[in-house]
């Protein structure tokens, strides 16, 4: 594994080295069920005489319970969350295809796929396609697919999360100017990620990499604030083409943001276009293209300070 991988740290990923003690992650009863689980912090699990289990107790979090019948079908589950005060309790009851949360219906399943009450009232129905041994390949949901939201928010109260998920983040990030709206984005509103076309680290704010597939719709949106102090021929500064190229590559080049994580990947072997062979082979094969392209181009005049969320 990577050393992000063993970070006990991370927010992402579904595996985390949680035991730095000089003993065993996982133990065992004498029938070979799992007991113990110091990685996921699984302080004791104990099972009926069928060798279902009963109870997990999570350090820190809670515990979890099962109801069965005789024949070991599941009847109910009772999760206690000691993360909150005072402790919440959700049980949920399983009644043959349909399942309760705190006596609210969640879904009614039938042999075509489910039923799932909408919060503003009705049903919507979702359809699994099945392959030759049962399983479920397809979910065709007759509403909107789920939507997932990535926010650069620069607030240092999410800067864990962010900084996970994002490029740039803590190399970009600064005070709010004077001046800068209010942004219904953010609670705070206190931080945002400088940028200056001069200097070559802050040529590229907060990044990406995500991967999508065909149907998939991606909206972008970004909201800046420029402070200039007029235009300054003597001062006028040029970009080349070949110079934002290499900052793109060390912004996706870097090894501690979003590419350890799966989201895109380290210098050099990152899953994007910028890596370390684009600017010494990519990108002369696009200029070999085009021979009547200049080298370098002249970017518009770049303001003293630009604020970016």
């Amino acid at each position: 594994m990577t050393d992000a991988a063993n970070d006990p740290a991370t927010t992402l990923g579904d595996f985390a080295d949680q035991n730095t003690a000089a003993t065993f992650d996982y133990a065992y009863d004498k029938n070979g069920n799992l007991t113990k689980d110091e990685n996921k912090k699984i302080s004791a699990i104990h099972y009926n005489l069928l060798n279902l289990p009963k109870t997990i107790a999570i350090t820190g979090k809670g515990t979890i319970s099962y109801i069965y019948d005789a024949t070991g079908r599941k009847l109910a589950k009772t999760v206690v969350d000691q993360t909150v005060s005072p402790n919440k309790t959700t049980r949920t009851d399983y009644m043959g295809p349909v399942i309760y949360d705190n006596d609210a219906l969640q879904l009614i399943s039938h042999e075509e796929g489910r039923i799932r009450p909408l919060a503003a009232g009705g049903f919507t129905y979702d359809y699994f396609m099945k392959d030759h041994l049962g399983n479920v390949r397809i979910v065709l949901a007759e509403t909107n697919p789920p939507q997932q939201l990535y926010l650069a928010s620069m607030e240092t109260e999410k800067a864990a999360v962010e900084t996970a998920t994002f490029s740039n983040i803590d190399e970009s990030r600064t005070d709010k100017p004077v001046g800068y709206p209010e942004d219904t984005q953010t609670d705070k509103n206190e931080f945002v990620a400088k940028l200056n076309g001069k200097d070559a680290d802050r040529r590229i704010g907060p990044s990406i990499v995500l991967k999508v597939k065909s149907g998939d719709t991606v909206r972008l949106g970004a909201r800046a604030f420029y402070k200039s102090q007029g235009p300054d021929k003597a001062q006028k500064t040029t970009a080349p083409a070949s110079d934002m190229a290499a900052a793109l590559v060390r912004a996706f080049g870097n090894p501690g943001a979003a590419a350890a994580a799966g989201h895109g990947g380290t210098e050099g072997s990152n899953g994007t276009p910028f890596n370390n062979n684009f600017v010494g082979d990519s990108w002369n094969r696009m200029k070999e293209r085009d021979p009547k392209s200049p080298t370098t181009r002249t970017a518009p005049r770049v303001p003293e300070f630009c604020a970016v969320r």
